[in-house]
């Protein structure tokens, strides 16, 4: 509906001569009453915060783009194969660690929108300060996630795979996260700026999780698998590790939206 301001004002109201201003002095007309101020809900793709964010992230992918081919081979390579190569935390490939630590950062960030986006009601968060809060304590609760699992996984393969599997199985879990973290980097920035398409960008981005950790899991099952006895193991490592984490991880999240 249009403003009444708007319906009611016009320009013949205005007084242009002196005798007419001094006619209207004290009289309240509807061009005098301009267009009411409307408060602008706070939105996670208004928040200068999170847009700064955005923007440090996407930069920071352009200038990976000149070796995005070879990052991408990389990563397939660690995830999908079990022949061991060069250490990614060598001298010689500093400019890969870099580019991981990179990876996971954004990774936190991208799923902290998505679960926002998937668990939280934005009426909820009146002002950016409440706002920032949730989204920095998701961003703390995913970080945890992944130190929990790359522990785990340190552990779980000093104690269970035979000699250099650890490493080969580490750099799977490496890849896994960093395909993952340019899998969902998309739909996170689409959650944010086109909301109404955020449930189609959460399923995107649970398929793209899913998918990966498929990936990782068949991994650990050719690492892993040595007898029969060893998929006792394995089926200890899918709770322990895999299911009761998630699950623990799922519902922390939603208690901080609530």
């Amino acid at each position: 509906m249009q403003h009444l301001s708007l319906i009611e004002s016009h320009e013949a109201d205005a007084p242009f001569t002196r005798a007419e201003m001094e006619a209207t002095q004290g009289t309240h007309y509807s061009w005098q009453r301009g267009i009411e101020a409307v408060e602008i809900p706070v939105s996670v793709g208004r928040d200068p915060a999170v847009i700064s964010v955005v923007l440090v992230l996407i930069i920071l992918t352009l200038c990976t783009l000149n070796h995005f081919g070879k990052m991408i081979s990389e990563m397939a390579h660690d995830l999908f194969s079990l022949k061991v190569r060069e250490n990614i935390f060598d001298d010689e490939t500093t400019t890969d660690s870099r580019t991981y630590i990179f990876l996971f950062l954004q990774l936190f960030v991208s799923e902290s929108l998505l679960l926002y986006t998937f668990l939280a009601t934005p009426e909820d968060y009146t002002t950016y300060l409440s706002l920032n809060l949730l989204l920095g304590k998701l961003f703390l609760l995913m970080a945890s996630y992944y130190v929990f699992q790359l522990v785990a996984y340190s552990v779980l393969g000093y104690v269970f795979i035979v000699q250099n599997g650890i490493s080969i199985f580490l750099k799977g879990f490496y890849a896994s996260q960093g395909l993952l973290s340019m899998a969902i980097l998309m739909p996170a920035m689409a959650s944010v700026f086109y909301p109404e398409y955020g449930s189609i960008m959460v399923i995107i981005g649970a398929i793209c999780y899913i998918f990966t950790k498929i990936c990782f899991i068949i991994k650990g099952i050719r690492i892993f698998y040595q007898n029969f006895f060893s998929w006792l193991y394995f089926i200890l490592y899918l709770c322990t590790v895999e299911i009761i984490p998630l699950i623990l991880v799922g519902t922390e999240a939603m208690i901080l939206c609530e």
